[in-house]
């Protein structure tokens, strides 16, 4: 049973737990905010493939793999814009990323993008 649980001890990202603590500790239309206790400041952002990859589009962490490492790197650079709730960003993200089917590359359809002026990795190529 212990490969159904991720083990942050071995560096993974552990998305499901951190997405979990996401909708029980923030409240908004979004995440529930059942548990009043836990500061949202101390959350990790939960990441997956999509906020990976645009958040290193945008600057917010340089690492190749997807680790707890990262996710640590990315929280910290929100918590940089937002530091009462860096984790408050990754939903939005995570939707760009998937609706808008983010490549990394430069694509016609990116000026349409809501991200494209900040998007640093694309406009240097």
């Amino acid at each position: 049973m212990k490969y159904l649980l991720a083990d942050p001890a071995r560096g993974s990202a552990c998305k499901r737990l951190n997405l979990f603590l996401r909708w029980m500790v923030r409240s908004d239309d979004v995440d529930t905010g059942l548990w009043k206790s836990i500061d949202k400041a101390e959350l990790i952002v939960p990441i997956d493939v999509h906020i990976a990859r645009l958040s290193g589009i945008l600057g917010f962490h340089s690492r190749k793999t997807v680790s707890l490492a990262t996710a640590v790197e990315i929280t910290e650079a929100f918590a940089e814009i937002e530091p009462a709730d860096p984790a408050k960003y990754d939903f939005a993200l995570s939707r760009i990323g998937i609706l808008k089917n983010c490549t990394g590359r430069l694509r016609k359809h990116c000026t349409d993008c809501e991200l494209y002026e900040f998007c640093s990795e694309l406009k240097d190529k």
